[in-house]
C-alpha cells in the first residue's frame, strides 16, 4: 500500500520544495505547471528555473 503511494507522496513533497526555492506562495496556474513537470520527470531546479524565466 505504502509503495504505490510513495511516488504521488514524492511529488507532493517535491512540489513543497519547488514552492520554498521560489520563496512565495504559487498562482493556481504555476501549481498545475509544477504539478505536470513534475509527472514527466523534471526535477526541482528544473521546474524553479522554469518558473523564474
Amino acid at each position: 500500500m505504502i509503495g504505490s503511494a510513495l511516488p504521488r507522496i514524492m511529488r507532493i513533497l517535491e512540489a513543497e520544495d519547488v514552492r520554498l526555492e521560489v520563496g512565495r506562495p504559487l498562482s493556481r496556474k504555476e501549481r498545475d505547471y509544477v504539478r505536470v513537470q513534475l509527472e514527466i520527470g523534471l526535477s526541482v531546479w528544473e521546474i524553479v528555473a522554469g518558473l523564474k524565466r
